[in-house]
């Protein structure tokens, strides 16, 4: 017998608190077995967790969250009840929403469709940032400024469109998005990100980011003219001169300029397809006098630290349960919200039970 094993409610395997949050902090850092090996080192009581312990702590963490997070959605968007989170009676002067998607390779379950010899495939995991700006002096220019993401708050998911623009719409109410004197959708070209969030910020000030509309004649000028020619590089320069200056429509005009004579060339009619659709969204020398941020720098980050870091490491193949839950807990710890949710848990370990044992007669 282990009385105080039994006084604790410990079963065998079972974890104090403190040992599920650092298996599950390790877990979210780390791959899982090396995840492990630092806990066993790290840790002066000399315990030593199996990789699938520390994979259970994090995605139990992970999975509570994904859980609240799902309630809280459809109280809000599918129930009669109240489901708005409580906000601040004043919010931020300028909210930033930015949005983006990166693949995560998952394993593939019986009714995808994969390529003979593969048994993965690719999800896109949605990741948003929320964020306020503040202007900072450069330390590449000495006496030049530019505005900086502060106050980064992190989420990522592996669910629907609908769903995780509800999700971001909830948790920018939460931090006053509702109160904010300004809203500002900073994104790429991707039609879900404009139709959904778009849908949901009717009043939000939409920007397209700026390395994407600088990359589609980019592209163009190395199709057309060879890459780093010199016909290139002045025809590129003029393009991207009048795109700074918002002058989008020109921009349209000389691509299909090109594309008469080159109609072969399908990166000037993606060209062409992406500024028509986006011009709206490309005022770049208002966005720049108003002090706005134009550049996805930020998102593109959390892209990479969210998900990238951590999911997409050599060999890594998930279940998209999994993945979800991992990408939760290290949203969390990121946004620095990690110490909210394990005070917020009430800690309920296994309960002991211990086969009884049976009397045996030994062999003589």
């Amino acid at each position: 017998r282990y009385p105080l094993d039994e006084e604790l409610a410990f079963c065998p395997g079972g974890l104090s608190a403190g040992l599920e949050e650092s298996a599950a902090l390790a877990g979210v850092v780390e791959p899982f077995a090396s995840a492990a090996d630092l806990l066993a080192r790290l840790l002066w009581t000399g315990v030593k967790l199996s990789h699938n312990r520390v994979r259970e702590a994090t995605e139990n963490m992970g999975q509570a969250l994904a859980q609240t997070e799902d309630e809280w959605v459809q109280r809000a968007f599918d129930s009669d009840e109240s489901g708005l989170p409580e906000a601040p009676e004043q919010g931020p002067t300028r909210l930033y929403i930015s949005v983006d998607g990166t693949d995560v390779r998952c394993k593939a379950t019986d009714e995808e469709e994969v390529e003979e010899g593969q048994n993965y495939v690719w999800h896109e995991a949605k990741v948003a940032a929320l964020y306020e700006t503040e202007e900072v002096t450069t330390s590449r220019k000495p006496g030049e400024t530019e505005i900086k993401a502060k106050d980064i708050e992190y989420y990522a998911d592996m669910a629907d469109a609908q769903h995780f623009a509800r999700l971001v719409w909830l948790k920018a109410y939460e931090r006053g998005g509702s109160h904010a004197a300004e809203v500002i959708l900073l994104g790429d070209g991707a039609a879900w990100i404009w139709l959904r969030l778009g849908l949901l910020f009717p009043q939000a000030i939409e920007i397209l980011d700026w390395q994407h509309a600088e990359d589609y004649v980019i592209q163009v000028a190395q199709a057309v003219f060879g890459p780093e020619t010199q016909a290139g590089t002045v025809w590129l320069k003029q393009e991207i001169d009048l795109l700074w200056n918002g002058q989008v429509q020109p921009v349209i005009h000389d691509l299909e300029t090109l594309q008469s004579a080159q109609p072969q060339i399908e990166a000037i009619q993606k060209a062409i397809t992406y500024y028509t659709n986006n011009q709206h969204r490309m005022n770049y020398p208002a966005y720049r006098q108003r002090g706005l941020q134009i550049g996805s720098g930020t998102i593109e980050s959390a892209c990479k630290r969210v998900v990238k870091a951590r999911l997409d490491q050599s060999g890594m193949t998930w279940t998209v349960e999994g993945a979800r839950a991992v990408l939760k807990a290290r949203a969390a710890y990121l946004s620095g919200q990690w110490d909210d949710f394990w005070q917020s848990q009430t800690f309920r370990p296994r309960g002991y039970r211990r086969a009884s044992v049976q009397p045996t007669r030994l062999a003589a």
